[in-house]
């Protein structure tokens, strides 16, 4: 779905030196356009279809194995039991390690963790999106599965680099997105506002406080951010080292309960297609 299927070939090429010391997620889930093409035609998690992409991507990531193999979007027309089995049926025959799910909901993850327990679940979550705390959150914790957020920093908007006036580029998927129009933008500038004057109080960035505040929820909370520079790549992996008081999330929280974010994440159609 990233970039097919450059990506994998260059993931595969970097890591090959080290791949002993790394873990390495990838997906299946989509049917995607033929020949490279940008895009998807609609969901396929039929089992054939599932390890056709197994094989593909073990073979471009020059792995042996797939250490997490998630489902990228629950597919309606599979039962997810069908999945859960196909996966673990990849499992022992050694060519995956661990099951995720990705933008799954509740009943789901536990259908398919009857089957083959689920790693870890891979769904939005950020101080502009705290939906997970409601159910999500309680759920993984009594199965003992890992979230792993992604959009951590609201697709960039939580680092503060962004207002009301900023405009996007015709491929930029976030031009799309009802949370980024400029009404809404000017609307959310208040969460930014917080973690700046978190920030400032410990000598950090909005982005690392951000992502602090994600870290001091759950220790089997991992967020990844994601980036196109190393500066902020580095600066990313220092929040790691930022400790939020008790005080500190407590004074985020109260502040963070005032602020009624604007904007659906997604537009309707692909609404329709998270929290299943």
């Amino acid at each position: 779905m990233y970039g097919p299927f450059t990506n994998e070939d260059l993931v595969g090429e970097a890591l090959s030196p080290i791949r002993e010391q790394v873990v390495i997620a990838t997906k299946f889930g989509f049917k995607l356009k033929p020949n490279g093409e940008p895009g998807w035609l609609g969901l396929d998690s039929r089992p054939e279809h599932i390890r056709q992409v197994a094989e593909g991507s073990l073979k471009r990531l020059r792995i042996n194995y797939i250490d997490l193999f998630y489902q990228h979007r629950v597919d309606p027309e599979v039962p997810i039991e069908d999945v859960a089995g196909t996966v673990k049926d990849l499992i022992r025959e050694g060519k995956v390690k661990h099951f995720g799910l990705s933008e799954a909901g509740t009943q789901t993850i536990r259908r398919a963790h009857a089957v083959q327990p689920v790693t870890a679940v891979q769904n939005e979550y950020s101080l502009w999106w705290r939906e997970p705390e409601t159910e999500l959150l309680p759920t993984l914790e009594e199965l003992g599965i890992g979230l792993v957020p992604y959009s951590p920093l609201g697709r960039g908007f939580l680092t503060g680099k962004m207002n009301e006036s900023t405009r996007f580029g015709s491929a930029d998927f976030r031009r799309n997105l009802p949370r980024f129009s400029p009404d809404a933008l000017k609307a959310n500038q208040s969460v930014v506002d917080l973690l700046h004057r978190i920030a400032k109080q410990k000598q950090a960035t909005p982005a690392q406080i951000a992502l602090a505040w994600l870290l001091a929820q759950k220790p089997w909370i991992v967020p990844i951010p994601g980036t196109t520079k190393l500066s902020r790549l580095e600066e990313n992996i220092g929040a790691a080292a930022i400790e939020l008081t008790s005080d500190d999330l407590r004074e985020i929280d109260s502040a963070a309960s005032k602020i009624t974010v604007q904007g659906e994440r997604y537009p309707e159609h692909l609404q329709r297609m998270v929290g299943l």
